[in-house]
C-alpha cells in the first residue's frame, strides 16, 4: 500500500512539476530535473524497452551533431545550450513518462491528469510572445483540445461512441470557430480515423492489416482534400489577410526572417540543400544569397509573383525556418533529424497497431498525437514545451507496443 501512495505521489508531481520551469526558453521543467536527480530509478524501468535504447542513442547522436556544429561554425554557448535542451527535453521526458506507464494503471491514470493540469499551468504562468493575440492558439488550445481526446478516449472504452464522438467533434468546431483551423483538422483526422477502424468490427489475422489500408486510403484522400481547399483559401479573402497579419506577428516576435510556412516550404528546401549535412548554428545570419536563394524557390511555387510582403517581412538579423524539421536540420545538421524523427514515428506505430487491433481508444489519442506532432514537425515553429510533447507521446507509445506484443 505505501509503495502504491508513493508511486501516485511520485507520479502526480512528474505531471505537475511541468509547471515550474527554471530556463523557460529551452523548455526544462522542474520535472526534468526530479528526472535527473531519480535517474537510477527511471533510467533502468526505461532501459528495458529495446526501443527506448533507440531513443537514447539517436538523441545523444543529435547531442553530438550540436557539438559539432558549434564547433565548425563558432556558435555562442548560450545558443550551444538552447540547441541542447531540444534533445535533452525528449530524452529526460520520455524516460519519466516510461517509468510513470510502466508502474500500472492507477499511476498512469494520476500521471496523465496531473500532467494536463501541468501544461496548463505552464501555459497561464510562462505565456508565449503571441498570448495577447490569440490565447487560445498560441497557449491553451492544444492542451485543452488533448484533454477533451482523453475524456472522449475514455468514453469510447466504456462502449459510449456517440457521446465520444459528439465530446471530439465539440472541441473540434470549436477549434474552427476560434480560428484555429490546424488543430480543427488534426481533431477531425483524428476522429475520422477511428470511426473508420470501427467499422465492420474486429477482424483476425492477416486481414487486420487491411483496416490500416483502409484508414489510410480515407486519411489521405482527406488531407489531399483539405490541403487543396486551405492552399486555395490562404492566398485570398479573409483568410488570406489574416495570414499576412500572421507573418508580421511573426516576424515581431523573433526579429527576423520567418520563413517555411505552408507556400514556403520550397524555399526551405532550398536553404537545406545549400548546406545538408553541417548545420548553420542557431543564430545565424540571413545574408543576401540566403534571401535570394529562398525566394528564388518561394516564386516558383507562387507563379513566379513577388509578394509585396517580401521585403517588409522576411529581412532581419535571424533565420526562422518555419518548420521544426528543416529548423533543427538547418542549425544543428542532417544528424539530428533522426532523433527528432524517430520518437514521432513510435507514435505512428502505435497508432497502426491501435488500427490493426480496433482498440479504438488508442486509435484516437496516437491518432490525434500523430496528427499534431507531424503537422508542427512541418508547419510550425518549436514551442517551448515541444521536448515535453514529443517525449511523453513516444514514451506512451513505446509503452504500448511493447504491451502489444508481450500479449
Amino acid at each position: 500500500m505505501r509503495k502504491s501512495r508513493a508511486e501516485l505521489a511520485a507520479a502526480a508531481l512528474l505531471g505537475l512539476g511541468n509547471a515550474l520551469s527554471f530556463h523557460p526558453r529551452g523548455g526544462l521543467t522542474l520535472t526534468h530535473y526530479i528526472v535527473v536527480i531519480g535517474l537510477p530509478v527511471f533510467l533502468p524501468v526505461a532501459w528495458r524497452l529495446r526501443t527506448a535504447r533507440w531513443v537514447f542513442a539517436l538523441l545523444l547522436v543529435w547531442m553530438s551533431s550540436v557539438a559539432l556544429t558549434s564547433l565548425i561554425t563558432g556558435d555562442r554557448l548560450v545558443n550551444v545550450g538552447l540547441a541542447l535542451s531540444y534533445p535533452v527535453t525528449i530524452a529526460l521526458s520520455f524516460c519519466g513518462a516510461v517509468w510513470a506507464f510502466c508502474q500500472g494503471s492507477a499511476t498512469a491514470k494520476t500521471f496523465v491528469a496531473s500532467l494536463m493540469l501541468g501544461l496548463i499551468a505552464a501555459n497561464l504562468l510562462y505565456r508565449a510572445p503571441s498570448y495577447h493575440v490569440d490565447p487560445w492558439k498560441y497557449a491553451l488550445g492544444p492542451v485543452v483540445t488533448m484533454c477533451c481526446v482523453l475524456v472522449a478516449a475514455a468514453l469510447l472504452g466504456r462502449g459510449l461512441f456517440a457521446l465520444s464522438a459528439l465530446v471530439t467533434g465539440a472541441i473540434a468546431l470549436f477549434n474552427l470557430l476560434a480560428g484555429f483551423r490546424s488543430l480543427f483538422l488534426v481533431t477531425s483526422v483524428a476522429l475520422l480515423v477511428t470511426v473508420v477502424t470501427g467499422l465492420g468490427g474486429r477482424r483476425s489475422g492477416r486481414r487486420r492489416w487491411s483496416r490500416c489500408v483502409w484508414a489510410g486510403a480515407v486519411l489521405s484522400g482527406l488531407l489531399v482534400g483539405l490541403y487543396s481547399v486551405y492552399g486555395q483559401l490562404a492566398g485570398d479573402g479573409a483568410l488570406g489577410r489574416e495570414q499576412q497579419l500572421k507573418w508580421v506577428r511573426q516576424a515581431d516576435s523573433v526579429g527576423g526572417a520567418v520563413v517555411g510556412a505552408r507556400p514556403e516550404i520550397a524555399g526551405s528546401l532550398a536553404l537545406v540543400a545549400d548546406s545538408p549535412v553541417i548545420g548553420r548554428g542557431v543564430k545565424p545570419q540571413v545574408s543576401a544569397h540566403d534571401r535570394s536563394v529562398f525566394f528564388e524557390k518561394w516564386r516558383t511555387v507562387n507563379g513566379g509573383v513577388e509578394g509585396p510582403h517580401e521585403e517588409h517581412y522576411y529581412f532581419g538579423k535571424g533565420l526562422l525556418v518555419h518548420s521544426i524539421l528543416f529548423q533543427r536540420w538547418l542549425e544543428t545538421g542532417i544528424l539530428a533529424l533522426p532523433g527528432l524523427v524517430f520518437p514521432i514515428g513510435l507514435v505512428g506505430a502505435a497508432a497502426l497497431a491501435s488500427i490493426s487491433d480496433s482498440r479504438r481508444p488508442l486509435t484516437l489519442v496516437f491518432g490525434f498525437l500523430l496528427s499534431l506532432l507531424l503537422w508542427d514537425l512541418l508547419f510550425s515553429p518549436w514551442s517551448r514545451l515541444h521536448g515535453l510533447y514529443i517525449g511523453t507521446s513516444a514514451a506512451a507509445a513505446a509503452v504500448c507496443l511493447r504491451n502489444r506484443t508481450t500479449k
